[in-house]
């Protein structure tokens, strides 16, 4: 619900990072480090995965796809697949964008003999998330779930990535409502299982189920502190990732860090940058200026209009003179006439 109103016609986990969907990101990911079979367990909108991901030939692996008739949270998502598990498997939370090194933590998984190896990346406030104590070995001691600020023991939490042993699905009951991180984790420690940590100290790792996230990791990439792989875009010029059929007009200002998008037109007088990404086929009209933000495809942006740190939906009209302040965040397809002024962190829906 936190990406609201981006989700009301796109899940979460699809969600455009540079015009490509969230999850073809993870998909690369896991090409570049031998993953051969993938498994989406996937509800709300499922279609969308099956139709974007097809059998994964794209990537050269195998996709499969599952389809959850009620939400059964984290674990019991994994466990309606339990019959195609029968070796060690990695198991990612829908919204983590991430570089780790996926081959050293199930090396390290393996030369440990673990059940259970769970990810942890370090942040500066671990109160909003899973925390994970361990001992000088890597095993874990502890999991405290959110706790209030005047209780933290580390800084260390849960990074959503976990490399699992086909026995831990063992006790996860069939068909119900079953966590991952509130029930099953501590389940497995109080019985006794191996379960260590791998801290992804110096990789990139960002949760992007919110606007504020959602649009730092636009800007992440543009800044370079996250390589994606981005195959229709070629940066000819430092900053400037465009790709084909671009058309920057005479006197239009492209100041980077920007994406320009597939066939996108910039008319002059118009500023783009820095740290924009402007979808396929949008269009920014004479003397507008988009700063910070990210524009899903074909939104128009009329002349003269200011747009600033905001989200854009697919297929937006922005009319002339218009101003879209920070944090704005509006759904795909919405309309603005002439002047519109949508204040600091409004959310607009249909």
């Amino acid at each position: 619900m936190r990406l609201r109103p981006l989700t009301c016609d796109m899940p979460k986990p699809m969600v455009p990072i540079l015009d490509k969907p969230f999850m073809h990101h993870l998909v690369d990911l896991l090409a570049r480090h031998g993953i051969t079979e993938v498994i989406f367990a996937s509800g709300y909108k499922w279609q969308i995965f099956q139709d974007y991901f097809g059998n994964g030939s794209r990537w050269n692996l195998t996709c499969r796809h599952v389809v959850e008739e009620h939400p059964l949270g984290t674990a019991g998502a994994v466990k309606g697949v339990q019959d195609q598990l029968d070796e060690t498997f990695l198991v990612f939370n829908g919204d983590i964008l991430t570089d780790m090194d996926l081959t050293e933590m199930v090396k390290a998984h393996r030369r440990r003999r673990a059940a259970c190896t769970i990810s942890l990346t370090e942040v500066e406030d671990p109160s909003i998330y899973g925390v994970v104590e361990t001992g000088e070995d890597g095993k874990i001691l502890n999991f405290r779930e959110k706790p209030p600020r005047n209780e933290i023991t580390t800084r260390w939490i849960n990074a959503g990535v976990y490399v699992l042993e086909p026995e831990v699905l063992k006790t996860v009951p069939t068909k119900e409502k079953y966590s991952f991180e509130r029930q099953l984790f501590p389940s497995l420690l109080a019985g006794g299982a191996a379960m260590y940590a791998f801290p992804a100290a110096g990789a990139y790792w960002l949760d992007i189920g919110s606007p504020e996230k959602y649009l730092a990791a636009h800007h992440d990439v543009l800044s370079g502190k996250i390589h994606l792989l981005l195959e229709a875009a070629v940066e000819n010029k430092p900053g400037i990732l465009r790709g084909e059929g671009v058309n920057i007009e005479e006197g239009a200002l492209i100041v980077p860090p920007v994406y320009l998008g597939e066939g996108c037109r910039i008319k002059k007088g118009a500023v783009v940058g820095p740290l924009t990404t402007v979808g396929i086929g949008c269009q920014i009209e004479e003397e507008a200026r988009v700063e910070g933000a990210v524009l899903w495809p074909y939104t128009k942006v009329g002349a003269g209009s200011h747009l600033k740190d905001c989200i854009m939906g697919a297929g937006c009209n922005v009319g002339t003179s218009c101003s879209i302040e920070p944090m704005a965040v509006v759904q795909s397809m919405s309309a603005f006439p002439e002047g519109t002024l949508i204040p600091p962190g409004t959310k607009i829906e249909r």
